[in-house]
């Protein structure tokens, strides 16, 4: 059996003041420390044999925190969505900038192509084949994946419904994790927090 541990990462400024933040590379918020040493001490009983994160600063900062004693294997498909023209901006600034590409993503997230970003579906795809191949992988004990909202978001849908279109079904909060095992490849939600 394998006890699989999805967290994202801490907030950073960019979260804590609402902008979209994909490929861009901010440090955790010195206020989100806390809230991912909380994360850490919750997840005390948890001893990840192997570490997986996304190679960015927020990512490897968190996974460090919560499993100090363990290398993080960077895996750039844990990544987050490229939003590309919509990086570093609010909702409302990009309602104002640019309302056409905002009303299209409105309208149709799932088949929306973000300007000079990545591709909704495409994403989603690369999420789905990356957390199944991590779960292959791995053997009986623990595996801890440190990656951002759009990659737990997917994995969960992927891993709970067998597909994409329960993305929005639950939702994960900076530091926040999602518990599973899974026996025989089939995945069980213990924990969400």
């Amino acid at each position: 059996m394998t006890e699989l541990v999805l967290v994202r990462h801490g907030a950073t400024e960019m979260n804590l003041s609402g902008r979209y933040c994909g490929r861009l590379d901010p440090p955790l918020a010195e206020s989100s420390r806390a809230a991912v040493q909380e994360t850490a001490r919750q997840l005390a009983d948890f001893r990840p044999e192997r570490v997986y994160c996304s190679p960015t600063l927020r990512a490897k900062e968190t996974a460090a925190i919560i499993a100090p004693d363990v290398p993080a294997a960077e895996l750039p498909a844990l990544r987050e969505m490229d939003f590309g023209a919509f990086e570093g901006l609010t909702a409302d600034e990009i309602q104002r900038r640019m309302p056409k590409a905002w009303q299209a993503y409105m309208a149709d997230w799932l088949h929306f192509t973000f300007p000079q970003g990545d591709s909704v579906q495409e994403y989603l795809a690369g999420a789905a084949n990356t957390i199944r191949a991590i779960i292959k992988e791995s053997v009986d004990g623990g595996v801890l994946v440190v990656s951002h909202k759009g990659f737990v978001m997917a994995a969960l849908s992927t891993l709970l419904h067998g597909d994409s279109m329960h993305l929005f079904c639950c939702d994960i909060r900076p530091a926040g994790f999602a518990r599973l095992t899974v026996a025989g490849g089939f995945p069980v939600l213990t924990q969400l927090i």
